[in-house]
């Protein structure tokens, strides 16, 4: 795909020009795909959900069942807060759709 198009695809998907660019200049100096580039820009917000995960299963893992029943009602309560308080689940969503349009580049 040609910089120009790829750079107005970008655009389309949310980036701004600045960052659109910057990520193209990235891939093209690490000799990566575009796609991975942007996954890499992401590890960080991918670490910190994959760790919530952990962290649920952990204490989950000797409950009975009214225990999960009232951590899991506490802990999806503090996931939803933190939602609104914090753009990660929002960035996280948005970085996933940017990565299944990107698919195959």
């Amino acid at each position: 795909m040609e910089d120009g198009e790829l750079k107005k695809r970008l655009i389309k998907l949310g980036l701004n020009e600045f960052e659109a660019k910057t990520l193209m200049q990235t891939s093209e100096y690490q000799k990566i795909s575009i796609t991975r580039a942007f996954a890499r820009s992401f590890v960080g917000t991918y670490t910190c959900v994959f760790a919530l995960l952990i962290v649920y299963i952990l204490f989950i893992w000797n409950m009975n069942s009214k225990e999960i029943a009232l951590f899991s009602f506490l802990y999806l309560s503090l996931i939803i807060l933190m939602c609104f308080l914090t753009p990660i689940f929002k960035g996280l969503f948005w970085s996933l759709k940017v990565l299944i349009n990107l698919r195959g580049l």
